[in-house]
């Protein structure tokens, strides 16, 4: 009977562990990009994507545009369409992620002005972007070649 007993309180425990642990994909997907409006930090060069210690990669915006009246900012909205706002007008495009491949794209990139300066190096990047890795605060997207990286951060809304 104790170890029936032991058995019980063993297998409880499992499935206990299984049902609050048991945070799907899908959720980090929504987390991430449904979460609000995400703004320009810097674009990197990498010599390791897979690191979580991104400090030894090297920002390529030495003089940002911050005198501008808008800094750049991307929305991903839940049903696959994203806003933006340049430095000099704004876009939208389409993008779709899958969680098991931290992959994502970005297409029909559409803008309201042909941006220059800062705004035309990210949506040039932005239509090149395959994977992605971060949380609800930090957001990167990479290039297929993963040795350039869009550093973005989650605006408090």
């Amino acid at each position: 009977m104790k170890v029936f007993l032991q058995s019980i309180r063993l297998y409880t425990l499992l499935l206990a562990t299984l049902f609050l642990g048991g945070c799907s994909q899908e959720d980090d997907i929504e987390e991430i990009f449904c979460s609000g409006q995400w703004s320009l930090v810097n674009f990197f060069e990498t010599k390791n994507w897979e690191s979580t210690n991104s400090h030894g990669d090297t920002p390529l915006i030495t003089k940002p545009e911050t005198s501008s009246k808008n800094w750049i900012s991307i929305t991903f909205n839940d049903d696959g369409s994203v806003k933006g706002v340049l430095t000099d007008g704004e876009f939208t495009a389409r993008w779709q992620g899958d969680a098991s491949t931290r992959t994502i794209s970005i297409t029909q990139v559409k803008t309201t002005v042909s941006p220059n300066g800062t705004s035309k190096e990210f949506i040039e990047r932005l239509k090149q972007v395959k994977y992605y890795k971060g949380d609800s605060r930090t957001l990167q997207l990479a290039p297929e070649s993963r040795t350039s990286y869009i550093q973005l951060m989650h605006n408090n809304d």
